[in-house]
């Protein structure tokens, strides 16, 4: 590459100085073309996993907690004990029914302060299954079985409100 002409010594310098820049264009753009790949590569991939990590993520539930099961066949009354929950679950089932069409089951929830009764859980006739929810405030309590040619049981449990907090966890799909 041919060198430019120059024009006194302020002038000539700088054109000097910009032809040389001129003629080392090629080679700088080879040396600096990888590099601005590279970083706009980097840009655009995803974050490194020693990024933060996303936020955990927490949920109401509900966890239960047995009262107890009973069984039995004609009619009864259980021991007391205290609800501390909320809610109390009844899962009631009725079986060998002593003729068909007869067979009665009710199941009363009762204040073992006051006896006056909380809910019916269960009013059944004949073979049969279900769950039901009674919702109290905390108490002492117990059940009545009112029963006649019918085998039945039953358990209790109580609701217990909580949180449950699930960490987030990493992408196995990403490359």
């Amino acid at each position: 590459m041919e060198t430019p002409q120059t024009e006194g010594a302020s002038g000539g310098a700088a054109v000097a100085h910009r032809a040389a820049v001129l003629s080392r264009g090629p080679r700088l753009i080879r040396a600096v073309l990888p590099i601005a790949a590279a970083l706009l590569a980097a840009g655009c991939a995803p974050p490194p996993s020693s990024a933060p990590a996303a936020t955990a993520r927490e949920t109401g539930t509900v966890g239960w907690r047995t009262l107890g099961s009973w069984s039995g066949r004609g009619s009864v009354q259980t021991e007391s004990f205290i609800v501390e929950g909320s809610v109390v679950r009844f899962r009631w089932q009725t079986q060998n029914v002593a003729a068909a069409g007869t067979g009665a089951f009710r199941l009363t929830f009762l204040s073992a302060v006051s006896g006056r009764e909380l809910g019916v859980a269960a009013d059944h006739r004949g073979a049969g299954e279900g769950e039901s929810y009674i919702s109290e405030e905390p108490h002492h309590a117990y059940f009545f079985v009112e029963s006649a040619g019918v085998d039945w049981s039953f358990s209790a449990e109580e609701g217990q409100a909580g949180t449950v907090t699930t960490k987030p966890t990493k992408d196995t799909n990403s490359k």
